[in-house]
């Protein structure tokens, strides 16, 4: 890349516009098929939206909010775009899942929203260290299927605007939160810092805050190692 500034630019799309059915087209290098720089097309429509991926393995790494898709998928299309009908960037390709299917397309593959990536696009072109976000409260999902305040951080932001033990998270971010992966899926697509309107209930009296995302890691644990 160093040395050109003519390369062409894909066109960013709304994935919070990107509905059940909609045409997808997956572009990237899979079984390194594309070492002569053009890459693998595939389609397929989206078969489903805001889904939340439980970390793999041993990783940590969990992927929330994805567009879910049949195109084919594969190994070494991680990080190739995800493409709606008319040519807007939707989506980064990011994983599928492949568990006992012999690491080969299955039908269901997921991308990191391309809203997601939006919010965090200026602290990477900063070149800033950035973190994704915790309310300092976590949550669980009752018997009668309401999700309700397990425990909460007495130094979080959400606590200090009143947020309490077994207080019933009503919306989170402008979204109704109906399940524990739909609260979890709205940490995952904001950086740390962002200030977030929520909604409790309380003994039938619903009450409306704005809290202050934490950090997820400490700031040792974001700083380079010392060799």
């Amino acid at each position: 890349l160093l040395g050109r500034d003519d390369f062409p630019v894909a066109t960013m799309g709304d994935s919070d516009n990107v509905q059940v059915g909609d045409w997808a087209y997956a572009m990237g290098n899979p079984f390194l098929l594309a070492t002569d720089f053009q890459p693998t097309v595939t389609y397929g429509i989206v078969s489903g939206v805001h889904r939340y991926q439980y970390p793999a393995g041993s990783s940590f790494l969990e992927y929330t909010d994805c567009i879910q898709v049949d195109s084919s998928i594969n190994p070494g299309n991680s990080g190739g775009p995800l493409f709606n009908d008319i040519g807007e960037l939707v989506g980064i390709n990011g994983r599928g899942s492949f568990e006992k299917r012999g690491r080969v397309n299955s039908g269901a593959g997921y991308a990191i929203s391309i809203n997601q990536i939006k919010h965090f696009l200026d602290h990477l072109r900063a070149g800033a260290i950035v973190d994704h976000a915790t309310l300092g409260a976590a949550v669980q999902t009752t018997p009668d299927g309401r999700v309700v305040v397990a425990s909460v951080l007495e130094t979080s932001e959400a606590y200090r605007r009143g947020l309490r033990l077994n207080d019933e998270i009503v919306s989170f971010a402008g979204r109704p939160i109906r399940s524990v992966n739909q609260f979890k899926n709205i940490l995952g697509i904001y950086p740390s810092g962002w200030r977030l309107p929520l909604t409790y209930r309380r003994e039938e009296q619903k009450t409306d805050i704005l809290a202050r995302l934490r950090t997820v890691h400490t700031k040792a644990e974001m700083m380079p190692r010392q060799r």
